[in-house]
């Protein structure tokens, strides 16, 4: 196995169903690990939001009275409900002057489509943790500003 395969493969493990919640070591590996295993139907990881992005995703899932909430009709992960996500090419890099925040960027193709999501990450006593993400893709959102405040279209 190929020194990148490994790591690849060791960011799955990291994937995997959570109870408590995933630890993410190091955030480009780990959006790595995801998108290397899109395709294999594996859940997505649990427990991965930083406290201020999971009480949003809570809200919304308390305001949707038991139906679908503004934030739960899509995977934030392809910018889809399902779909084959082919060429993925992700980077990150370190936010000046906050050590403990990093953006990665995933860049990829959804059924001949071109995405681009910015994952943005804060680093917490439990390890590294989404405070949110954001695509650039033709249908721009924030993940933050759908789970309170929905599409921008009034979906």
């Amino acid at each position: 196995m190929k020194y990148g395969n490994a790591i690849v493969a060791a960011a799955f493990l990291l994937v995997g169903p959570a109870s408590a919640g995933t630890k993410i070591d190091d955030p480009v590996v780990f959006v790595k690990g995801v998108y290397a295993h899109w395709n294999a139907s594996q859940p997505e990881p649990k427990g991965v939001f930083s406290a201020r992005l999971e009480a949003l995703a809570a809200l919304d899932e308390k305001e949707a009275h038991g139906e679908v909430g503004r934030g739960n009709d899509f995977s934030f992960w392809c910018n889809c409900q399902d779909g084959d996500v082919k060429n993925v090419a992700v980077k990150g890099w370190a936010v000046a002057n906050a050590p403990d925040r990093k953006v990665v960027e995933a860049k990829f193709q959804l059924e001949g489509k071109k995405e681009r999501l910015l994952f943005y990450f804060e680093k917490t006593k439990a390890g590294w943790k989404i405070d949110d993400v954001q695509s650039l893709a033709t249908d721009p959102w924030t993940l933050s500003v759908i789970y309170k405040y929905g599409w921008a279209d009034g979906r």
